[in-house]
């Protein structure tokens, strides 16, 4: 990947400058240069307090919301706005699918590869390695201000990466991920499995599943089967589970 220009929002929240906002509404009377923007939430309040906020700022239009990731493509498609502010999860679909959907399968089309701002309820170390990884323009907790989406979204028009100390941070701490056979132990673990249990299951020994462990343990710096399960956890390699079992 690329050099990118992160910004890491420090002061996202400041008062614009009056030749700012001078600039802004001389961009928006000459009708160029305006950011169409989409949204992609499937909770129609939050994309409408979303829509009035981004619409009533100078040089920001909202060409549309979409509810799915199938409403999303069609509106991308449709609309071609330079930046998609998009959810996270959104029912049964992942915004990060569309985000990969439009980043490697469109890339002879450049006007249907918009800049993504992933905004979720989730601050989870997960999806902000995930979304850098993904090569999302930026990251934004629903619980942040208006101002701070707002500069997102500029930024990410102008081609700039804007995300906040945090999702920073999780990036440079991401932790390895560890092989398949391994998650597979760790998932059994999170479940409440015996040493027994797991190697019935995955058609092993119990001595090869002692070892496993004590890879895990040795290699995360972790002293329990639990604080080794809210690991893979925290880190999104398996789903919240029934943690139990031996220390």
């Amino acid at each position: 990947m690329s050099a990118r220009r992160v910004l890491t929002g420090e002061g996202a929240a400041g008062t614009r400058s009056k030749a700012q906002a001078a600039s802004e509404r001389a961009v928006t009377a000459t009708g160029t240069e305006t950011i169409r923007v989409l949204l992609v939430d499937d909770h129609p309040v939050v994309a409408d307090g979303v829509r009035a906020m981004l619409s009533a700022e100078p040089g920001i239009e909202v060409v549309g919301i979409a509810g799915s990731a199938a409403g999303a493509g069609e509106l991308i498609d449709r609309e071609r706005p330079d930046v998609v502010v998009c959810d996270i999860e959104i029912g049964a679909d992942s915004g990060f699918d569309i985000l990969r959907r439009h980043r490697d399968g469109r890339r002879d089309v450049a006007a249907a590869r918009p800049a993504f701002v992933m905004f979720s309820a989730f601050e989870r170390r997960s999806y902000f390695q995930q979304a850098f990884q993904d090569d999302a323009h930026g990251y934004v907790v629903k619980g942040a201000s208006g101002p701070e989406l707002v500069a997102a979204v500029r930024a990410a028009a102008a081609g700039d990466y804007r995300f906040g100390a945090d999702v920073m941070r999780a990036v440079r701490d991401r932790v390895r991920r560890p092989s398949d056979r391994l998650l597979e132990v760790i998932g059994l673990i999170a479940l409440g499995r015996t040493n027994d249990e797991v190697a019935h299951e995955l058609g092993i020994s119990r001595k090869t599943v002692e070892g496993h462990l004590r890879t895990l343990f040795n290699g995360y710096s972790v002293a329990s089967r639990t604080e080794l399960a809210m690991l893979a956890v925290r880190e999104g390699w398996i789903q919240s589970g029934i943690v139990g079992g031996q220390s």
